[in-house]
């Protein structure tokens, strides 16, 4: 049983105004089942008109299987998956992919290589008119910023030019529903910071509805208006990326989104909880009974490095991170947790230095019962 609470009522930068449109994808009770293996249990899911969602997980954990099963190249066992409240698939019945009007953009990005550019974007288009395919194709390079590279073939393109003309493709029919099955993952680093938020500035300019798979957490918090966190096929939650962070609601969410230490506590007096981490105890309403063991979580923006405080530890490892050392130190309790310090406060490792506790957001579960909600 989790329990997270704070001084004061965060304000989410997440606030997706999509959840005012109707619901353009339901996912009820879907279950997928490869022989006895349950690859996806009991799923329910929404998007509404407009909204990026994503579906983050370590590997093997069905986010995949899902976004397969969503596009019509899987088959559903259980549950039933509508959009516009038009039903595509329930275990009876299901409509080819080719019929679900659902656009896919591949981890491999499959662009045509004897195909120019506009070629490769015109390849959905076969049914409209050349006027129509010409105007259609050059909106969609201005809208990528990719205007003169008609004629250009796949092979002149840089990795990120090119997943964005894969992206035009698959915008080019106006699909109900983009699937994105780890579009990034074969990017740097450098190129992902600046082409995730130009996808996600493309997406909310055309409206679309996006479902995206990934496993990196930092993909996923900059282009998703709400991420779904999977493990063995369920959803622990659905919900703002700011949520998933400061307000988890399964201990498997809160050990898996960002980083931090678990550290025993106990609930006291119904509004105070009590740990060797720090000699005063924490004035937070719990909801436990008293006494009740619970494990507090401590993640790094907990911690401030501050030489003036009383409470010290001492630096186990440190990793220079630019613009800020990350410590992970060493208490006198015995506990250890991490400690961003602004990178002029070089510190050796061995060192004692002075941290000061600012939780603005407490993050605790029953110490028995780990896993539930």
């Amino acid at each position: 049983m989790p329990c997270s609470a704070t001084p004061s009522a965060p304000v989410s930068g997440y606030v997706a105004a999509s959840t005012a449109q109707p619901v353009q994808l339901d996912l009820q009770q879907l279950s997928v089942n490869y022989g006895d293996v349950s690859a996806v249990k009991s799923v329910n899911l929404q998007l509404h008109q407009g909204e990026i969602g994503c579906l983050l997980g370590p590997s093997g954990c069905g986010k995949s299987t899902l976004l397969r099963t969503i596009a019509g190249f899987e088959t559903l066992q259980q549950g039933r998956i509508t959009m516009h409240g038009v039903q595509l698939a329930e275990p009876q019945h299901q409509l080819p992919p080719e019929q679900r009007k659902i656009g896919m953009v591949f981890q491999d990005i499959a662009l045509f290589p004897h195909l120019t550019v506009a070629q490769n974007i015109a390849f959905g288009l076969r049914q409209q008119t050349k006027q129509q395919i010409q105007q259609r194709v050059s909106e969609l390079l201005k809208l990528i910023g990719l205007p003169d590279t008609e004629e250009r073939y796949p092979s002149s393109l840089s990795g990120g030019q090119q997943q964005r003309v894969a992206l035009a493709r698959a915008l080019a029919p106006k699909p109900d529903l983009l699937l994105l099955d780890e579009p990034f993952s074969g990017l740097d680093a450098t190129l992902k910071e600046t082409l995730v938020p130009e996808v996600r500035q493309i997406l909310q300019k055309e409206n679309i509805t996006a479902l995206m798979v990934t496993h990196d957490q930092m993909e996923a918090f900059a282009i998703a208006d709400r991420v779904a966190i999977m493990q063995q096929g369920e959803i622990h939650q659905f919900d703002t990326p700011y949520e998933i962070y400061h307000a988890p609601k399964t201990r498997f969410v809160a050990d898996f989104i960002g980083q931090g230490h678990f550290v025993p506590a106990l609930a006291f007096n119904h509004c105070e909880i009590k740990t060797n981490f720090v000699n005063a105890s924490l004035q937070f309403e719990h909801g436990f009974d008293v006494e009740t063991p619970i494990e507090l979580l401590i993640r790094p923006d907990d911690l401030e490095h501050d030489d003036d405080s009383e409470l010290t530890g001492t630096i186990i490892s440190k990793q220079f991170r630019g613009t800020s050392f990350q410590y992970e130190i060493e208490l006198p309790c015995g506990e250890r947790a991490l400690c961003i310090a602004s990178s002029h406060h070089d510190h050796g490792v061995g060192e004692a230095i002075g941290i000061r506790l600012d939780l603005q957001h407490v993050i605790f579960f029953v110490k028995d019962n780990p896993g539930e909600d």
